[in-house]
């Protein structure tokens, strides 16, 4: 291997290590090489694949000491890219059209044991023919140079670490990536000025009422909030543990909910989620609390102190109450069904802290004893209001619960969590 396609793999690699250390490594894939002929063919450095998105990234690169101003360079592998892309698209096709679709591989999973691995891999039969080109040059001589092409996303390798330390999610990203090249005006920048087009990008959504906050300058500001955010969808899949915290045929559908948080929410989510850890702390008890992220999504935190095994197993229990209960009951108020999201935090004496995550798949209908479980120990979600209200009742009067015992005796009989 010459020294130039050292440096040019070091620069793939590079690419997908940020995506997915500063985004996820569940959602930065691969493919295995593909017959084409006489020749093994890649399909893209890297495909980004998140919440039913998705584009193929190609990487260029340059040995630090080239001399030249990188224009020639540019307008030459820069349109090798862009037809490996396509060429990648195509492929992707031709296997979906044979019935033999292609199986993309998320960059984490390289270790594990074959049968995991494959339970890990993601089918490739999505509609590709819309996917962006994503393409990362590394060149000494391309910074200040305007991008030959402007149907694909140009960026520096130096700016793409940049950007993604302002998004910290491959969803935001390929969101952001939709967004500037469907952009009218077009908002077109030259090679290393990627901020101007991210400042752009946050007055533009600042000004559209409908969408005021999806970016924001926030990740950079508060870096401590995002990444305290982070750390919920981090840990679904430890990267000190060789499986995720749930089923593998199950942890895509949670990092996808908690990756499709805009970038302009995360610290101020981060934050409340601090303030519901210090509450748990402050009792040495528990603590909850409830935020509607938007109309289809709803996110619970509940946190408890786990003393005895026993507590884990109750601590799911609830867990998975609280889920189903406020799933129902908000899906009831809105008038269709949302997704929600409880995600636990079991702190043991030692402050050893264990994530526990449960997304139900579609409404589920709630039993009698989940319903009081929930509502006695955490509260009524008010539609109207759009949060969590004690529930109230005289002890002679029947219990809002539904369960039809008088509310008093129907509060002696819940256990207390």
């Amino acid at each position: 291997m010459t020294s130039s396609e050292d440096h040019g793999g070091a620069a793939e690699t590079a690419v997908r290590d940020v995506a997915a250390a500063l985004g996820l490594p569940d959602f930065v894939y691969t493919v295995p090489r593909v017959r084409k002929g006489k020749a093994d063919r890649e399909v893209g450095d890297a495909l980004l694949i998140a919440n039913g998105a998705g584009a193929v990234v190609q990487v260029k690169a340059r040995r630090p000491d080239a001399m030249d101003d990188g224009s020639a360079w540019l307008t030459k592998h820069g349109t090798k890219a862009n037809n490996q892309a396509r060429g990648s698209r195509r492929t992707i096709e031709e296997h979906q059209r044979s019935g033999k679709p292609l199986t993309a591989f998320p960059v984490r999973v390289s270790d594990l044991d074959e049968a995991e691995r494959q339970q890990a891999g993601l089918l490739l039969d999505h509609d590709v023919s819309s996917w962006p080109t994503v393409i990362v040059v590394d060149h000494p001589g391309v910074t200040g140079q305007p991008v030959p092409d402007p149907s694909a996303f140009w960026i520096t390798l130096d700016d793409w670490r940049q950007l993604m330390l302002g998004l910290r999610s491959v969803t935001a990203l390929l969101e952001y990536v939709r967004r500037v090249l469907a952009a009218e005006p077009p908002l077109h920048v030259l090679l290393g000025q990627e901020e101007q087009r991210f400042l752009a990008v946050i007055e533009a959504d600042a000004r559209a009422g409908g969408t005021a906050g999806w970016l924001t300058s926030d990740v950079y500001t508060d870096p401590v909030g995002a990444q305290l955010y982070r750390e919920l969808v981090e840990r679904v899949w430890p990267n000190d543990q060789s499986l995720p915290a749930v089923a593998l045929s199950n942890y895509r559908r949670v990092v996808d909910f908690l990756d499709a948080t805009p970038p302009g929410a995360m610290p101020r989510l981060g934050r409340w989620l601090l303030a519901k850890r210090a509450q748990q702390a402050e009792h040495n008890g528990h603590a909850s609390g409830l935020v509607i992220l938007d109309q289809a999504r709803v996110l619970i935190f509940a946190a408890a102190t786990w003393t005895e095994p026993s507590d884990e197993h109750i601590f799911d229990a609830v867990l998975a109450a609280l889920a189903i209960v406020r799933s129902a009951e908000i899906s009831t108020s809105q008038g269709y069904p949302v997704s929600v999201l409880a995600v636990g935090h079991l702190v043991a004496e030692n402050r050893h802290i264990d994530y526990r995550y449960v997304l139900p798949e579609g409404p589920v209908e709630p039993t009698q004893r989940e319903r009081s479980l929930v509502l006695h120990n955490f509260g009524l979600f008010d539609g109207t209001q759009r949060t969590v209200v004690p529930l109230i009742a005289g002890p002679q009067e029947r219990c809002p619960c539904g369960s039809g015992l008088l509310y008093e005796e129907c509060e002696q009989s819940v256990p207390s969590w």
